[in-house]
């Protein structure tokens, strides 16, 4: 049985209807798939239609409905949603699971991706693939490690990442981040690192990096010496349609064709060709649509910012009933501390005193034993005057 997560919003059910259409299409039919779809929406049109992606002969779906919205994590992306967090909570939320496999929606998925499997991870916490572009960059090194992978492919070791807590790293290092350059990948990275095993580029190929290097430096970058986009494009295993320009939102990125042929009705068509429009209303550069646009991500940025304060407010108020707490229980202290001090006080006083009668009674028996020792001593004379006859001079 092969497990496998995706993440979804309301925003990207259609890119997640084709990836799991695209999967069906290409695997293994004699194998047995379960599809963990994580939702934090609820609307049943949407709900239905993933679920009725399921093929009963070898591919299951799983609908899992999470709450988190991550109010308190003050953070926004150009083009990815604050959905991709719900990553970090995916070693809790399949807490029966050892491992899964994670993708992003904006995946096609071709024959053989199930060699992904074959990676030995029982000592890592995932395998993954190396960012070309990223790493190349200075950013790698700017958090630390010397070796950046992407977050939108991973074949997870969840066991590892519970008996680590991984999940509560991965939510400290958002919290604490200062740059935003990336969602949740950077994150990954600084927690993943050193325990990670690299797999080949094939299971997750970003399609920009033909856009960005030529076939020889992709292929000495990934020891693939005969790379050739030309041949190797179609039958890559695992395409990732990373960055702005997708399929769903431009008619120009090179593999429109292939992502629209699993489309199947008229609504999926209409959502894409929305968007088509909505990115060519947002391109154009009228002042309006200008000050339109800032207006909206104002707008956005407003609420996120509320959100985050009234996060930050109950932390406050938290923060002052313990507060309010820790200084009751030093006052108790102190006041216990004052008694025990006054009982100690008492017992010295009580202990100088018995001190004192020691003295006394010290003197008082040396001066006993010094007479009885007087006493004693005359007590023979006496004797040999008697006997002698001899009175006693007094």
């Amino acid at each position: 049985m092969y497990h496998i997560a995706m993440i979804c919003d309301q925003k990207y059910y259609i890119p997640t209807l084709v990836t799991i259409r695209s999967l069906k299409k290409h695997c293994d039919k004699m194998q047995q798939y379960t599809i963990h779809v994580v939702v934090n929406f609820k609307n049943d049109e949407i709900i239905e239609k993933i679920k009725a992606e399921k093929d009963f002969g070898h591919v299951d779906i799983d609908i899992v409905y999470v709450s988190e919205k991550f109010d308190s994590i003050m953070t926004q992306h150009e083009y990815v949603s604050k959905s991709a967090l719900l990553k970090f909570s995916l070693p809790q939320i399949f807490d029966q699971l050892d491992t899964i496999l994670y993708m992003d929606g904006d995946i096609l998925i071709r024959k053989g991706f199930e060699n992904i499997f074959t990676y030995d991870i029982h000592d890592q916490y995932a395998a993954v693939v190396e960012d070309m572009n990223i790493d190349s960059r200075e950013h790698p090194k700017e958090i630390g490690v010397d070796r950046y992978f992407n977050s939108g492919v991973m074949y997870l070791n969840l066991a590892n990442l519970r008996q680590d807590n991984v999940t509560d790293k991965l939510l400290a290092c958002k919290k604490a981040e200062t740059s935003h350059m990336f969602m949740d990948q950077d994150c990954f990275n600084i927690c993943f690192y050193q325990h990670v095993v690299y797999m080949k580029v094939y299971y997750n190929f970003i399609y920009q990096l033909v856009n960005i290097f030529d076939d020889n430096k992709i292929g000495q970058y990934y020891g693939l010496p005969d790379f050739d986009r030309e041949k190797d494009a179609g039958t890559i295993p695992v395409l990732h349609l990373a960055g702005p320009d997708k399929p769903w939102n431009d008619k120009g990125n090179p593999f429109f064709v292939e992502w629209l042929s699993y489309l199947r009705d008229f609504s999926e068509y209409a959502a894409c060709e929305k968007s088509y429009y909505d990115k060519g209303m947002q391109s154009q550069t009228s002042i309006e649509g200008k000050i339109s646009n800032q207006e909206i991500q104002l707008e956005e940025k407003i609420q996120n910012l509320r959100s985050f304060l009234d996060y930050k407010e109950k932390q406050i108020a938290e923060l002052d009933r313990q507060h309010e707490e820790k200084v009751r229980e030093i006052e108790i202290l102190k006041e216990n501390l004052e008694e025990a001090n006054r009982k100690i006080e008492e017992a010295n006083r009580k202990i100088e005193e018995t001190n004192r009668k020691i003295e006394e009674l010290d003197q008082t028996l040396v001066h006993t034993n010094n007479m009885l020792r007087a006493v004693w001593n005359m007590w023979p004379i006496r004797v040999y005057r008697k006997m002698r006859g001899i009175k006693n001079d007094r």
